[in-house]
């Protein structure tokens, strides 16, 4: 599944605080419902870092999260850390 702000994925499509509090709770609510039939999600996230924060702290009552960073030495992902839901 991939998640994207309503204007598309661009470096001004979140303009403001608002926008990126209101992105990453529609982004919570889709997932927790997206997911209820899954034991675990894989998230893999590119974005600005405020949005990282802001939907960090909404990750609530979602599934354990194994979350991955992009490691440019070798152009792979690796498993960065694990969140216990």
């Amino acid at each position: 599944m991939v998640l994207r702000p309503p204007g598309g994925a661009k470096d001004n499509s979140i303009p403001d605080a608002a926008t990126a509090n209101a992105l990453a709770v529609g982004i919570r609510e889709h997932l927790r419902r997206a997911c209820r039939p899954h034991a675990v999600i894989h998230l893999f996230q590119a974005g600005p870092m405020g949005l990282s924060l802001l939907l960090g702290n909404r990750w609530n009552r979602l599934r354990p999260t194994t979350v991955y960073e992009d490691v440019n030495a070798h152009q792979v992902y690796e498993k960065a850390f694990v969140i216990d839901a």
